[in-house]
């Protein structure tokens, strides 16, 4: 159930939320669920080293993952319009570096290596690659 009421709290319409929450606080009450059967809250994953671009979903660095934001468009001065991803009215101005884009348990994420040095030991000799991974 926890589920179901995550997504309820998504529910723009306020007379609408308080509708379906109390409707499911009355199914709750008549069938007790079990931990198996709950669908987790979905979860993010911040991803500090993407890129902040339009149609992303991002959380303020410094704020918790409950406010999310989907970037509406680039703006100069290192800015960005944001809007609420719950579709409450209202657009946002934010500064780029203070956002880091964030993806739900499920959605695709491509991981990259990067290369941080090279050890080399004669030019043309074949050299070890090291990859530190958590």
């Amino acid at each position: 159930m926890a589920k179901i009421e995550d997504l309820i709290s998504e529910i723009a319409d306020a007379r609408l939320r308080d509708e379906i929450a109390r409707e499911v606080a009355a199914l709750k009450k008549q069938k007790k669920f079990g931990l198996v059967f709950e669908e987790h809250i979905p979860e993010m994953a911040q991803l500090p080293g993407l890129p902040v671009k339009p149609g992303l979903r991002v959380v303020n660095r410094s704020g918790s993952n409950r406010d999310v934001f989907l970037v509406e468009v680039l703006l100069s001065g290192g800015k960005a319009r944001v809007r609420r991803e719950n579709g409450e009215a209202g657009e946002e101005v934010a500064e780029v570096k203070d956002l880091v884009v964030v993806k739900r348990f499920g959605e695709p994420v491509y991981p990259t290596l990067s290369p941080v040095a090279r050890l080399t030991c004669a030019e043309g000799k074949p050299y070890h690659t090291i990859i530190n991974a958590d």
